[in-house]
C-alpha cells in the first residue's frame, strides 16, 4: 500500500491518545529517570529532532499509519508541561514516552 494511500481519500487511522492515571504521581515535581531500568533518562528538548525520524522508521511499514510532519512535533516544544522518558541503546534512541503530571 502506498504511503499516502489513506490520506488521498481523506481517511486517517484512528490512533487515540491514551491517558493513564496513577494516584499519588501528581505529587512529583519532575519525572526522574528510573535508575532500575538501564538506558532510560528524562526526555530533553534537544531530543525533539530525533523523534520524527524515529517515528517514521518505527512505523514506515505499518499500513494506514498517520504521517507526521515536523509541525506535528513542534507543539511539544511549546508545552509548559513538557516531560517524558527516552529509552537508549548506547547513543541511539530506542523508544520514548511523553508524560504530563497533573
Amino acid at each position: 500500500i502506498p504511503e499516502d494511500y489513506y490520506n488521498r481519500f481523506g481517511y486517517m487511522t484512528v490512533l487515540p491518545e491514551y491517558t493513564t492515571t496513577i494516584e499519588g504521581l501528581a505529587r512529583l515535581q519532575k519525572l526522574q529517570s528510573f535508575p532500575s531500568v538501564p538506558g532510560s533518562r528524562a526526555l530533553r528538548r534537544s531530543d525533539m529532532s530525533l523523534l520524527p525520524p524515529f517515528y517514521g522508521t518505527a512505523y514506515r511499514d505499518t499500513p494506514g499509519i498517520t504521517r507526521r510532519d515536523t509541525a506535528h512535533w513542534n507543539w511539544l516544544r511549546r508545552d509548559p508541561d513538557f516531560d517524558g522518558v527516552v529509552i537508549t541503546d548506547g547513543d541511539n534512541l530506542s523508544g520514548y514516552a511523553f508524560t504530563r503530571i497533573k
